[in-house]
């Protein structure tokens, strides 16, 4: 149609280079005769034209030249003001007469404009990529030619969000290379629409068909916020091989009174429950499925949509990651789209120590804050200098932890390597906290030289100043962590949209990787400190096996993890003192323990209430299991306290915690006064700074964020 837009119509695959994936695939399957709601391509030379019109792209490429991709704040604040100049900046008039004209081509023979989504379609020059899948912004219902304008800046923008900038340059892509052309679509005012998968997108039998229906417009099918109708259909005889009427609480459609945008309409419990699509509906979606496959050539993920009984295909793409396309081990099983890429040669892995904390299977959800958990440290052992390769982009490249048939697991060789950089360190360190059999080949450790001097120097001062920055750094993410807290308490999630539930998650999933970095900050000064502690208790007091050393750091008071036995300890005297009480904890199964002292009405058992209330509002947040998101937290399920209490109760006699703490700080105290009595003036200023800086980390790394990073140990 133009130089800077062309109609659908007028564009198939061979236009990959100039309207990106989506608009490419849109004109091939009009031009194939596919039944596709009209529409145009805001062409990348449309893009191109704004930049150079408007003097943009010296400006971006200079914010891009300083953006630190290691600092996920830094990339979302200067994303952000590529965002803002663009979103602010007015569409030259050659390329917006052009919009204009295809904008009003849409609505000939309409009494009205149409109401249209505009849809990032992407890709790069050199065709090397179609698509960022979920990495752009896409419009939906927009009215009126002055949205359009603004919402195809917006889509411009989009090119410039944290994640996209993340991905082109963890994949190092030139962003001149990138095409970004929006698309223009006339939207169907659908009463039945949804998606189909021309082969089985989870186990990859490409003998099947997958079909989900729902009432109204496919963003209630798509965002997964209700149960639609599902579909398994033979491709050989199209038969319904299984068919699952799903509860359809309500539809989504457009907004007749604003006249753009949608709404929530609530559907009657039989309208809900009734089948949205007739059998010969069925039997035309799969045939409409078949044919879109044989087009293309490989398995479809389709959208599709019914309006006034006419059948729409709204999109289509190959299906990614076929289970049957996945590599298969030397043994012939499958592996897991989760599990760990592994190199050649590989590395050692070993889940000892860490099954402790997460012995079971991982939800995907806890899978996101284990990449955190690498993220954090990747972070600090580049921060040092130790490591100079950049972090992973990819979901499954892990640089210090493994996941295997969903189990976590550390990498004993990066640990190994990163140890054996240090002089004076050994790999063969990495045994003690992370045993090793003997089968593993220990890298050379770095021989202390003059050679060496530079990194030594370069990596201590780097490592001073993380040490010096950890407390105040722990002080503020404490405030922050607790407005966040107090923030996401006041929310009701119940009423939040799927789609903007997945973004607070995505917010907070960055926020945890600051928050982690912290904690295995201390989580590896903790370990270093201790590690100086135990040689030089070693060579200068004779403590062979290490048991004076633990003497030296035993029962910190300030230790959070201690902090929870102390109150289930008060909650049991409360019971133990209670006939009635000691009686139901001892005769009634845990699960019918709460209802009974919710309903009951005696003193002690409204004495005991608040007692556990005031407990959980303290130390609800814990879990057993707990760094699985899964895991429900006390203070839903309190049973385990219950359990607790219980436990002591048939135990008898139980020491008092407290008794307990004291006993140790007392041997702590006798153990410090032995060492500084045996060491002379010199040393012994050594050893109490070792034996601080000990206490001090070995305190915070239980403690998680706490608001003072400071212990008892007499310092």
């Amino acid at each position: 149609m133009g130089r800077y837009v062309s109609l659908l119509r007028e564009i198939g695959l061979g236009d990959l280079a100039r309207v990106g994936g989506k608009g490419a695939h849109l004109g091939e399957m009009i031009r194939a005769g596919f039944v596709v709601p009209p529409g145009f391509s805001v062409k990348s030379e449309g893009y191109d034209r704004f930049l150079k019109a408007a003097n943009l792209k010296k400006p971006i490429e200079e914010i891009v030249a300083g953006i630190d991709f290691r600092d996920l704040k830094d990339v979302e604040e200067k994303t952000a003001r590529i965002r803002e100049i663009i979103s602010a900046t007015r569409i030259p008039v050659d390329v917006e007469t052009e919009i204009r004209d295809a904008y009003h081509e849409l609505g000939k023979g309409e009494v009205e404009l149409p109401l249209v989504a505009v849809r990032s379609s992407v890709g790069t020059k050199d065709l090397s990529r179609s698509s960022f899948p979920g990495q752009m912004d896409t419009f939906h219902n927009v009215i009126g030619i002055e949205k359009v304008l603004a919402t195809i800046r917006e889509c411009w923008a989009s090119v410039w969000s944290a994640r996209a900038a993340s991905m082109m340059h963890a994949l190092q892509i030139d962003p001149d290379m990138i095409v970004i052309a929006p698309v223009v679509q006339a939207m169907v005012p659908s009463e039945v629409s949804g998606v189909l998968f021309t082969a089985n997108p989870i186990d990859g039998n490409a003998r099947e068909i997958l079909m989900d229906a729902a009432f109204g417009l496919g963003e209630a099918v798509v965002s997964g916020s209700l149960t639609p109708d599902h579909y398994v259909i033979s491709k050989k005889d199209l038969r319904v091989l299984l068919k699952t009427v799903g509860s359809k609480r309500f539809k989504v459609e457009l907004d007749p009174e604003t006249g753009s945008g949608n709404r929530k309409v609530t559907l009657s419990e039989e309208e809900a429950n009734r089948e949205c699509l007739g059998s010969e509906q069925v039997r035309e979606l799969a045939e409409l499925g078949l044919a879109v496959e044989r087009h293309f050539g490989a398995p479809q993920d389709v959208e599709w949509a019914y309006s006034k009984g006419k059948l729409f295909l709204l999109q289509s793409r190959k299906i990614a990651g076929l289970a049957r396309d996945a590599p298969q081990a030397d043994s012939g099983g499958w592996i897991s789209e989760f599990d760990t890429k592994i190199k050649e040669p590989p590395d050692i892995y070993s889940s000892a120590n860490i099954s402790e904390v997460m012995p079971g299977v991982l939800t995907p959800l806890t899978l996101d804050a284990v990449k955190s958990c690498d993220y954090a440290f990747w972070k600090i052992n580049h921060d040092v200098g130790l490591i100079e390769e950049p972090f992973p982009a990819g979901p499954q490249d892990l640089m210090f932890i493994g996941i295997f048939y969903g189990r976590l697991h550390l990498n004993i060789s990066t640990f190994s390597r990163i140890m054996s950089k240090i002089p004076g360190a050994s790999a063969a360190d990495t045994d003690r906290p992370i045993p090793v059999d003997d089968r593993y080949v220990r890298p050379e450790n770095a021989p202390v030289s003059l050679r060496k001097l530079p990194f030594l120097c370069r990596t201590v001062t780097r490592a001073i100043g993380l040490r010096r920055h950890a407390p105040k750094e722990l002080d503020r993410l404490t405030r922050d962590l607790h407005r966040r807290i107090a923030e996401s308490q006041a929310r009701d999630f119940s009423r939040m949209e799927l789609a903007d539930f997945g973004e607070w998650l995505r917010r907070k999933s960055l926020e945890g990787r600051e928050t982690l970095t912290l904690h295995i900050l201390n989580s590896q000064l903790a370990p270093a400190y201790y590690g100086v502690l135990r040689k030089l208790a070693r060579k200068w007091l004779g403590d062979e096996n290490g048991a004076f050393s633990a003497r030296l750091v035993t029962g910190l008071a300030t230790m959070e993890s201690a902090r929870p036995a102390f109150g289930i300890y008060r909650l049991y005297r409360f019971v133990a003192d209670s006939p009635t009480l000691a009686k139901l904890f001892l005769e009634t199964e845990v699960e019918g323990i709460l209802p009974w002292l919710k309903s009951s009405r005696e003193s002690e058992a409204r004495g005991f209430m608040e007692r556990l209330e005031a407990f959980l509002k303290d130390y609800g947040y814990r879990a057993v299991a707990e760094a699985e998101m899964r895991a429900p937290s006390w203070d839903e399920d309190p049973d385990f306290v219950l359990s607790m209490i219980r436990n002591y109760l048939r135990a008898g006699r139980v020491e008092d915690p407290a008794d307990i703490q004291t006993r140790q700080r007392k041997d702590r105290e006798a153990a410090t006064e032995e060492a500084h009595a045996r060491l002379g003036w010199f040393k012994r200023q050594i050893f109490r700074w070792v034996l601080k800086e000990a206490c001090t980390f070995l305190a915070a790394r239980e403690n998680g964020i706490r608001k003072k990073l400071r212990c008892r140990c007499g310092y």
